[in-house]
């Protein structure tokens, strides 16, 4: 089977030769890994498309504390600030632009843009394949709606 082929019949649960493949870029695995991740997805191709190579993270002075570990704090736009000690994932919150609802009335929230907007498009437009969601509404899911709705599943 090739790639195509082997997608295809995961998702419509028909017989693959072998589980499809895919590679998911994760800064803490390359910042952890290094090289030896870029040479072990080049050396066995995903079934989602070619391996691009990625930069390996280099930590700066400022982003490593007195013992030399990862720890660093950044502010959100919307004035939370986040303490970061695993590079990669994300972190906690620290500081609340809130802590008191007093200040409600002067909380300043971050400007949005409107969808379709180029702010907006510049954000999201080159995300291939995104969905995004611009509304929501809650609808059961009516039994027989689904093409899987009452299949038997075996353990």
């Amino acid at each position: 089977m090739n790639s195509r082929e082997r997608v295809h019949a995961a998702i419509h649960f028909q017989p693959v030769d072998k589980a499809p493949l895919q590679y998911n870029y994760t800064p803490v695995g390359y910042f952890e890994h290094g090289e030896k991740l870029n040479e072990l997805y080049a050396s066995v191709p995903d079934d989602f498309g070619p391996f691009q190579k990625k930069e390996i993270p280099v930590l700066t002075k400022d982003q490593l504390d007195e013992n030399g570990n990862y720890h660093e704090f950044k502010k959100d736009e919307w004035g939370t600030v986040w303490e970061y000690r695993i590079y990669g994932i994300a972190g906690i919150p620290h500081i609340y632009p809130l802590e008191d609802m007093s200040n409600l009335k002067n909380y300043k929230m971050p400007e949005q843009s409107e969808i379709g907007s180029e702010q907006f498009l510049q954000a999201f437009g080159n995300r291939h394949g995104a969905i995004i969601i611009v509304g929501y509404r809650e609808q059961p899911i009516r039994h027989g709606s689904h093409p899987h709705a009452g299949a038997k599943v075996s353990p």
